[in-house]
This record gives structure tokens, sequence and C-alpha cells, in this order.
């Protein structure tokens, strides 16, 4: 996924794992979100990629829309992006963009998105 600066937080490509984020860190089971690194436009690490995270780039899944969403959130605030399949694969994603909040409008609406899969380089 390609994202320009002016969303909060977001980087302008995310890796998305199989790590689980844990609720607290006292959990020993688990929550229903992975954890995303984020990378820079060559595809690069541009933080610390750690499992037992709590806020940060993370993503999951609904398998009842069908859909994935990634969240930048830290926390307070961030952008999120809400896509499900374009073309039958999961090679092509569309849906939208929002921005979350922590103070004043909690959701501001940025609009449609759309993510294409590429190859990561470690």
């Amino acid at each position: 996924m390609s994202v320009d600066s002016g969303y909060y937080g977001a980087s302008p490509r995310v890796q998305l794992t199989s790590d689980p984020v844990w609720h607290s860190a006292t959990d020993s089971i688990p929550g229903i979100a992975w954890a995303a690194a984020a990378l820079d436009t060559a595809g690069r690490h541009t933080d610390s990629l750690d499992s037992h995270r709590r806020v940060g780039p993370a993503w999951w899944a609904d398998s009842l829309s069908g859909s994935i969403t990634i969240s930048f959130v830290n926390g307070f605030s961030g952008a999120v992006f809400i896509l499900a399949p374009f073309d039958g694969t999961a090679e092509r994603l569309a849906g939208r963009a929002e921005e979350h909040w922590d103070l004043g409008p909690t959701i501001t609406p940025r609009g449609a998105a759309s993510a294409v899969r590429v190859a990561c380089f470690e």
C-alpha cells in the first residue's frame, strides 16, 4: 500500500505479518489482530517489529464482510484503511481510508483507498 504523508501515522508501504498483537502485557492469549511492519517506499522496515506491543501498525480480518483493516493508530490517533478484494483475488484490494482521532470528531473519512500486493524484501 502506498500512502502519502497526509495520512496521520501511516507509512508508504506495510508488511502484514502473522505475529499476534497482545491485549496487554499480562495476557497469555493473543488478540484478534496481527502486527504490521511499517515500510518506506523502497520496502525497508522503518520500525522495530515487536509482536507483544499493544499499539502501532496492526491488521485484522472481518470474515462477515470479507475485508481487512490496516490500522496505523498509535493508541490515540492514526490512519485506518478498510479494504476488500477488488478483482476476486487478494492481489488488489479496494475500500476506504479514515483517520481516527482521540479528540474532536473521532473519525474523519478520507475517501477511496486501494492496495496492491507487492513482494517484500528482507
